[in-house]
């Protein structure tokens, strides 16, 4: 999904630096929406 990326292993991705944002925001968007929304359930 991301230009010139790769999994060098099962468990690491390689990105180019002016990327890595991008990356992280891929990944971690959908874990932090749910962390969210089970908080919001939580509370009310």
């Amino acid at each position: 999904m991301i230009h010139d990326s790769f999994m060098s292993r099962h468990t690491t991705l390689v990105v180019p630096g002016g990327k890595m944002g991008f990356a992280m925001e891929l990944i971690l968007k959908p874990l932090i929406d749910s962390l969210v929304t089970e908080s919001k359930k939580l509370q009310g």
